[in-house]
């Protein structure tokens, strides 16, 4: 029988770069994170786009992120990105629908949302150009 490795960490809220840090402990975190068969984690922001417009529906401080953020977290060795949560729609369904479109681009699998209810409840799988997932 093989051994199959996951990674699950908690919640991430990015707001700049960070694969150009030279701290040795963020490349050694990328490494444990590239070793594992499998890397998941909770994106806890949304990219909206450019033209973003928080929700007026108030719960909290909103959060968003660049969607260059997305090929930081795919450079540092996640695998898949669990979405629903309380802030996918900080900024309403056009963000969490930018969002959906940044992580398909990239091919960035997720899990927990969809354009459709029953996407939303289905198994994440890989998308065009993940090359990991399968």
């Amino acid at each position: 029988m093989s051994e199959l490795s996951i990674i699950v960490t908690g919640d991430v809220i990015v707001a700049k770069p960070f694969s150009s840090n030279p701290d040795p402990n963020l490349h050694k975190f990328a490494d444990i994170l590239r070793a594992t068969d499998v890397a998941i984690t909770n994106l806890e922001i949304v990219t909206p786009g450019e033209d973003r417009h928080p929700s007026t529906v108030f719960h909290g401080i909103p959060l968003y992120t660049e969607t260059a953020i997305l090929d930081e977290l795919r450079w540092i060795g996640f695998d898949l990105y669990g979405v629903a949560n309380n802030h996918a729609l900080d900024y309403g369904v056009d963000g969490l629908r930018n969002t959906m479109d940044e992580l398909d681009r990239r091919g960035m699998p997720y899990a927990g949302v969809g354009r459709t209810l029953s996407e939303a409840r289905a198994r994440a799988t890989s998308r065009p150009g993940d090359t990991r997932l399968r």
